[in-house]
């Protein structure tokens, strides 16, 4: 079975139309109108895509993208929209940075599916985490230059987030700036999270936390994906342990 796909749309002849495309070519789904509220009866689901057609109305549409930022594109979970115009496409670059865009009307399939798989690959390679032994620095956000850090290390590690070797773990839901380095002679990544579990890593016996990176700037990125690459031995893919 493939991927869910939560299709979020207020017109129930778009969410029909969508909703059939997505069956025929074998997804899940599930639907929504384009408002928190029926957002929150989908709580706790975990969609590999949401397929947005956002609301005409400015107001309407710019708090909906707003509220697709904050419950998936923030939590990893990509967001296709789908816009009539150029002028909308702008609004959702604007507000959604990287957010994949289609840009038509009416719809076309074919486009819309290439897009679906090229972001769902790409959300995959998110997933590659690898085995390592990187030293960090890590503390409580907002606190001075000098104020204590602590030194642990990153025994596994993905673009989205790794698993910090530790006896003493920040809580649950706890916001934690890392520092650490990507081997020898490299600069520095200074990299937000938050606290996602406690317990044990999932390709390690040592207890500590799995933290979840906020957004990664391009240059991060990049330098993450390079690592990940020049480490990657076959075997070496484990289970997300952030």
């Amino acid at each position: 079975m493939r991927a869910i796909v939560i299709i979020v749309a207020d017109s129930p002849a778009t969410v029909l139309g969508l909703a059939q495309a997505m069956l025929k070519a074998g997804y899940q789904i599930a639907t929504a109108g384009a408002d928190a509220a029926e957002l929150d009866l989908l709580e706790g689901m975990k969609p590999g895509m949401v397929l947005l057609r956002p609301p005409s109305e400015l107001d309407r549409q710019e708090a909906c993208l707003l509220m697709m930022k904050q419950r998936f594109i923030e939590r990893g979970i990509p967001v296709i929209t789908c816009v009539p115009t150029e002028e909308d496409a702008h609004r959702v670059r604007r507000i959604c940075k990287g957010s994949p865009v289609l840009v038509g009307s009416p719809l076309q399939f074919t486009s819309l599916h290439a897009l679906m798989e090229e972001t769902l690959s790409l959300a995959r390679r998110n997933e590659v985490r690898i085995r390592t032994d990187l030293s960090v620095a890590h503390r409580e956000p907002g606190l001075g230059q000098g104020e204590l850090y602590y030194y642990d290390s990153i025994i596994s590690l993905s673009l989205s987030g790794c698993f910090i070797q530790t006896t003493t773990p920040w809580p649950l839901d706890a916001r934690v700036d890392m520092a650490f380095c990507l081997g020898s002679g490299t600069s520095m990544l200074k990299i937000s999270g938050t606290v996602r579990r406690h317990g044990m890593g999932s390709i390690e016996t040592d207890g500590g936390m799995g933290v979840e990176f906020d957004g990664l700037t391009s240059e991060q990125r990049d330098a993450m994906e390079s690592y990940l690459v020049t480490q990657l031995a076959p075997g070496e893919v484990g289970a997300m342990a952030g």
